[in-house]
């Protein structure tokens, strides 16, 4: 909180612990920036500006970080898994790689 490309200054240092790094957030996004906008609307592309216009950070692509750590956060809370695993027993053994998906692919024409 209170970093600013030009560099460190003293609201910056003051936020020494992460309890005052989330009240600082939170009470910065709350009155300036939800001051208009819903949560959803401030999400969308290029639209994280306060009421005055300024933008919160110089990343353009700052929503879409944001979008993708809250995606995070919801999967880690509902248990949804990203991944899945080849073969019988669903492990992900090298053989089973070689043996059945690499021919699937078509990555390879035959079983060596």
């Amino acid at each position: 909180m209170y970093a600013y490309d030009t560099g460190v200054n003293a609201k910056e240092l003051a936020v020494n612990t992460l309890e005052k790094g989330f009240a600082a957030y939170h009470n910065l996004i709350a009155d300036s920036y939800l001051e208009h906008k819903s949560a959803d609307e401030l999400l969308e592309a290029g639209n994280f500006m306060n009421s005055r216009g300024g933008a919160y950070a110089t990343n353009p692509h700052y929503e879409v970080l944001l979008r993708a750590k809250i995606g995070n956060m919801y999967r880690r809370k509902t248990d949804i898994k990203l991944y899945s695993g080849v073969g019988e027993g669903r492990d992900n053994q090298s053989v089973d790689v070689k043996l059945r998906l690499l021919p699937k692919l078509r990555l390879i024409t035959e079983i060596q």
